[in-house]
């Protein structure tokens, strides 16, 4: 079960017993945008004020104790490039065309952005290593999870039976309808439900059978099971809300 957390002004969700890495999934709440992003909005390109949205990343890293260290940010396209994280140009360096990072160097912040989308984080206790993966249906079908991992192995010798996995807070198989195009795309997972006329997809199950099938043990998965769309006074949702929405952020740094 994630462990919902308090730090100064920040509430937060964290995978429970990760020790030598600290990971966050951030919920809406305790920060100053105003409207549809109200109030912890994180995300400078969905129409809040840009002064917020700054606002808002200082008061994280200044709760969760890492204000003033390097970060690494992902500019999501609902595709599969990893980047190697090693050398940060500057305190701040934004990874375009990417949705999944991963290093092995202690001190450098990783953040992807999510509402509603799966928020993927990987811990390799034995190589020291992290990584995190930013996983809509697109991402999903792409087999972004697997690929991460993969990545992982290639450049630190992550092996799936030795690799923890974190799935972040999103939108459940309650309430995300597809079409049966997307709903043939997963069928072979068995994560597609009828209810009602309508064909639902658990994105959070299908990255999780993903990742099994790289040799990830089903007890190595960590997943918070709680819907975006039905705690929008938690999360943001995208789907929920129309469109009009801020985003959390999944943050994790190797200590």
């Amino acid at each position: 079960m994630y462990e919902l957390k308090q730090t100064k002004d920040l509430t937060y969700f964290a995978p429970p017993g990760w020790r030598g890495v600290l990971c966050a999934f951030t919920t809406r709440r305790g920060g100053v945008s105003k409207g549809p992003f109200a109030t912890l909005n994180l995300g400078r390109s969905c129409g809040d004020d840009r002064a917020a949205v700054d606002q808002n990343w200082r008061l994280v890293l200044d709760s969760l104790g890492l204000e003033g260290l390097p970060r690494a940010a992902a500019w999501q396209v609902h595709g599969t490039k990893v980047a190697r994280i090693e050398d940060l140009p500057g305190d701040y360096h934004l990874y375009r065309d990417t949705d999944a990072l991963i290093t092995d160097r202690k001190g450098i912040v990783l953040s992807t952005l999510y509402a509603d989308c799966v928020p993927l984080v990987f811990y390799d206790p034995w190589n020291r290593a992290i990584g995190m993966a930013h996983a809509g249906w697109r991402g999903t079908r792409a087999r972004i999870g697997p690929i991460t991992l993969a990545a992982m192995g290639q450049a630190f010798g992550t092996k799936p039976s030795g690799c923890l996995v974190g799935i972040g807070p999103s939108i459940g198989p309650c309430c995300y309808s597809v079409g049966p195009e997307v709903a043939e795309e997963f069928a072979p997972l068995d994560v597609v439900h009828s209810r009602e006329g309508k064909l639902f997809v658990d994105l959070s199950r299908a990255n999780q059978r993903l990742l099994m099938r790289e040799g990830v043990p089903p007890e190595n998965i960590q997943a918070s099971e709680i819907c975006t769309s039905c705690r929008q006074d938690l999360f943001f949702s995208h789907r929920g809300s129309g469109g009009k929405t801020g985003r959390m952020a999944s943050i994790m740094v190797l200590l």
